[in-house]
């Protein structure tokens, strides 16, 4: 027993459509409020109503009207619902089909569909995403679908009622067609208002004549005949296609269709429909060209064109194909028009149909692709072809289409593999080209290596005859009065016997190719001897071919190599092109020949001058040294004595006189020793003899010595040794004494005022610090730095040269422009060189680097017994002090009585760091130092340098 309240529920839904049915006269307004009620109260997805159709001979079909929504083609429900509604059904089978209704179902969704029928209308189809209507719901749907139906006719009557008049008066005033009413003679009774639109004339212009009057002639006849078979009998006629005058002259298509109407007493006539199809035929028949025009273009081209669909169950089907598939395949062009697989399966080479397989895939998976492969024609030829194709994507129907093109790239192919082939052969070319140009480098490399010219030109022709496989090889020279070529060279045996004979040919009276050569300067090549006028000498009768290149030295033909092959035409351009190199680098090996013989000769005449020119040097030397000797003798006795008058009491005058002869001498001595110094460095006898000494007491007495000459001149002399010294160094005292006294005897000279400063260091001052020195090596630069006068640029271009006086104030002193030259020159001889920079009215800074084998270290740590007493007191050092060496001391002890405290404190900076030892004895200098106590830190200092050189 059904439950009562579902039944109550029911019935509510039902009264709620019903009451929605019928609403409106207006059909789409009706079922828009109806359906949507059904939509809502049933719970459904989608609802459409369809008509029920009566076609032409007794066929009925149903027509969708109306559905919610409007996109119910996509319900998958709805379209399984629609698949049940039959097509083109007759009386019998629309029975059987309504006999069945309603119809219930369900799609592959899981969707579910009802289909009722609309008594004398149609049917209504309904989808539900969750389950069938109820049971109760289904039986109670008739009589609303009843009302439904009904509603549906009434609005469909009530339009017709509305519209059919309206629309029979306005048919005949706005149908496009013409409309005419013709009597059985062809006279015009009636004429619709259209045919002033499309052919120009006003009704009135037509009515009364006879309609054959406006028919073009050509096409008068199947007119006639046409009308004849419409009054022969009653109904409709057939449709004709005739021209028809247009009022301005021009003529139209029209396309008629006439009825015979003679029966009906209100028509009694020939009723005709006709429409203007003249654009309808222009355009069919540009359309026409225009197939013409591209099958014209397609069969032009020798390219084949195809249109290929991939569909979504995965069928291959041709939709185009252009006619030139015959003339690339051989094959029928129906073999592939129904058979897409007739192409890859036979058509394609068994070789490339992988490829064309993999051609295929990218097309299913929409992505274009291009290949090549082959093609086996009916006829078993091969045919290369490149196959591209663009893919689109048909959503409508989803499916693949490709456009594609065939080209037959045979030719291309077949170029390619001929150029492969020619670029192998000139590969292999570049290689044997290759191979013999280094034969002609190394041989040229060889020969140039070859200073004597006779050698040269024999192994010339011997190795080229080898290297190259030549039958023979023979040079010719240009004798000195350039008129005849003499054969200097000749490979093999018989060439042995041709140099015997004595070989010559004249350079302007011979037509050999050796002469012809040598007058054009250029290479003559015979290819077949036998076909020109030389003719082979007696001894070579085997030659066939041969080629004569100049040799050509400073721009000038030297000789003709002559070269000889036993085969004809073997000689080419490659030949030519390979001798010619060869013999430019046998004209450079000819030039280095030549000019090695006068460098002998030359060398031979610079020899003997040199040994004249060392001998006047020896001579002068000596005579130097001698008459230094001899008056050097003298020179010093006269020295010796005004020392020792200066000793007796003697005028102001007289002394003054004393003092003169005296400086002088010194002077004239000082002069004898330079000009004999340079004499030494001219003939390269100036030698260096290191001894061992020792370096600091060595600087501190240069220092001494021209602290004094400072204080003479109101100057400053500064001394700065800013690095830790060896006590003992390997070097030539004498000549290092010579250069630095001549260096800072030239500072003090060009100084008026400031300073002087001899700076001992580990580096230039515009350069970095090089790296530490050893025990075994010191790295020492000496700077000598003044304030004097300077030195201009021109100046110091040639300042280290000999006899040159650098600076006005050298003539003023009597300067004599050697003693730097010969300081230089020692200093070069040491390893070194002697540099200067200087700017006029600075001063100047001469320095050199040397690097100075240190002598074993005579430092030792002597333990005395006393600590170190009170300055004033002079009490001994203690046992606890240890002493630095006895070099250190002196330092110090100089530094102090110069009063260059500064200098002392970096001293003992140096001291701290050399030893740990030495730390009290440099804490008790430093303090002394602060507080500026000279007279303590001088006693200070004597006292140690007692200490340090007691005896035993």
């Amino acid at each position: 027993m059904e439950n009562t309240s579902e039944q109550i529920q029911a019935l509510q839904i039902l009264y709620e459509i019903a009451v929605s049915i019928g609403t409106s006269l207006d059909l789409p307004k009706m079922l828009k409020v109806s359906l949507t009620t059904f939509l809502k109260k049933l719970n459904c997805s989608a609802v459409g109503i369809y008509t029920l159709n009566k076609e032409r001979e007794g066929k009925f079909n149903f027509e969708k009207i109306y559905a919610i929504p409007r996109q119910v083609d996509r319900n998958e429900a709805y379209q399984a619902a629609v698949q049940n509604i039959p097509v083109a059904l007759d009386e019998q089978t629309l029975a059987e089909f309504n006999k069945k209704l309603p119809l219930n179902g369900y799609s592959d969704d899981s969707s579910f569909f009802h289909i009722f029928e609309l008594p004398d209308f149609g049917l209504m189809v309904l989808t539900k995403s969750d389950d069938y209507l109820p049971p109760l719901i289904i039986k109670s749907l008739a009589p609303l679908l009843l009302k439904l139906g009904g509603a549906c006719r009434a609005c469909t009557t009530q339009e017709s009622v509305q519209h059919s008049e309206e629309y029979f008066r306005s048919l005949l005033e706005n149908i496009s067609d013409v409309i005419t009413l013709l009597n059985s003679d062809g006279t015009i009774r009636y004429q619709s208002p259209s045919v002033e639109r499309v052919l120009g004339y006003h009704p009135t212009e037509l009515v009364g004549r006879n309609v054959f009057e406006f028919i073009h002639t050509d096409d008068s006849l199947e007119v006639v005949n046409a009308f004849n078979d419409v009054t022969r009998s009653l109904g409709s006629g057939r449709v004709i296609e005739f021209r028809f005058l247009h009022k301005n002259g021009t003529w139209r298509v029209l396309e008629t269709v006439s009825k015979n109407l003679s029966d009906v007493p209100t028509i009694a006539g020939l009723v005709v429909n006709s429409r203007d199809i003249t654009k309808r035929k222009q355009a069919e028949q540009a359309h026409l060209e225009s197939e013409e025009r591209f099958r014209q273009v397609i069969t032009s081209i020798s390219h084949h064109i195809y249109m290929t669909e991939f569909t979504k169950e995965g069928k291959h089907i041709n939709r185009y194909l252009s006619p030139n598939v015959e003339a690339l395949t051989g094959y029928p062009y129906e073999n592939f028009v129904t058979n897409w697989n007739f192409w890859p399966s036979v058509v394609i080479h068994p070789s490339d149909r992988a490829m064309a397989s993999v051609q295929a895939e990218r097309f299913t998976k929409g992505k274009n692709s291009q290949v090549e492969y082959r093609l086996v024609r009916s006829n078993g030829d091969i045919v290369w072809v490149q196959d591209s194709g663009r893919v689109e994507r048909n959503l409508d129907r989803q499916s693949i289409i490709v456009y594609g093109v065939v080209s037959d790239v045979t030719e291309r192919k077949q170029a390619e593999v001929e150029l492969e082939r020619y670029h192998n052969q000139l590969e292999q070319l570049v290689v044997e080209r290759t191979q013999r140009q280094k034969m002609v480098a190394v041989l040229g490399e060889q020969l140039t290596a070859i200073l004597d010219p006779d050698q040269l030109l024999n192994e010339l022709v011997n190795q080229v005859k080898k290297y190259f496989d030549y039958y023979h090889v023979q040079v010719y020279l240009l004798d000195d009065e350039y008129q005849n070529l003499i054969l200097r060279a000749s490979s093999g045996e018989v060439g042995v016997m041709l140099m015997a004979q004595g070989q010559q040919l004249s350079l302007y009276g011979s037509d050999n190719i050796v002469a012809k050569a040598a007058r054009a300067a250029q290479i003559v090549r015979v290819d077949n001897i036998a076909q020109s006028e030389t003719q082979p000498h007696r001894l070579l009768p085997d030659t066939y071919s041969e080629m004569a290149v100049p040799i050509i030295v400073n721009e000038e033909v030297f000789g003709i190599l002559d070269i000889h092959k036993d085969k004809t035409g073997s000689l080419d351009e490659g030949d030519a092109n390979l001798i010619r190199s060869l013999v430019n680098q046998v004209a450079v090996a000819l030039t280095n020949a030549q000019l090695f013989e006068h460098i002998q000769n030359r060398a031979l005449e610079l020899a003997k001058a040199k040994d004249a020119a060392e001998s006047a040097s020896r001579a002068k030397s000596e005579f130097l040294a001698n008459m230094s000797h001899e008056l050097r003798t003298p020179l010093n006795g006269i020295l010796g004595y005004a020392q020792i008058l200066k000793r007796d009491n003697f005028t102001e005058a007289q002394k003054e006189g004393l003092h003169v002869i005296q400086q002088s001498g010194e002077h004239l001595l000082t002069l004898i020793n330079d000009i004999l110094d340079f004499s030494r460095v001219e003939g390269g006898r100036l030698e260096l003899y290191p001894v061992d000494f020792q370096l600091v007491n060595f600087l501190q007495n240069i220092v001494t010595m021209h602290q004094l000459q400072a204080k003479q001149k109101g100057l400053t002399f500064v001394y700065e040794p800013l690095i830790a010294l060896p006590s003992t160094i390997y070097a030539d005292e004498k000549r290092l004494r010579q250069v630095l006294m001549k260096l800072l005897s030239n500072a003090l000279k060009f100084t008026e005022t400031g300073q002087v400063v001899l700076r001992i260091t580990d580096h230039h001052h515009n350069e970095a610090p090089l790296p530490a020195s050893s025990p075994q090596r010191w790295v020492v630069y000496f700077e000598i730095e003044d304030t004097g006068i300077g030195i201009s640029d021109e100046q110091l271009a040639r300042i280290f040269q000999p006899f040159e006086l650098g600076r006005e104030s050298d003539r003023q002193a009597g300067g004599r422009g050697l003693g730097l030259a010969i300081a230089r020159q020692i200093i070069e001889l040491m390893g070194s060189k002697l540099q200067v920079e200087s700017k006029p009215g600075q001063g100047s800074i001469f320095w050199f680097r040397l690097e100075l084998p240190a002598s074993e270290w005579q430092a030792h740590n002597e333990m005395v017994a006393n600590q170190v007493a009170d300055a004033t007191s002079k009490q001994t050092v203690t046992a606890e002090i240890v002493l630095p060496p006895a070099e250190e001391i002196a330092v110090l002890l100089d530094l102090a009585m110069m009063g260059n405290l500064l200098a002392i404190e970096e001293r003992l900076d140096y001291l701290e760091k050399l030893s740990q030892p030495y730390a009290p004895l440099v804490q008790q200098l430093r303090q002394l130092t602060e507080d500026f106590e000279e007279e303590k830190i001088l006693a200070l200092l004597n006292d140690l340098w007692k200490q340090v050189n007691k005896p035993g």
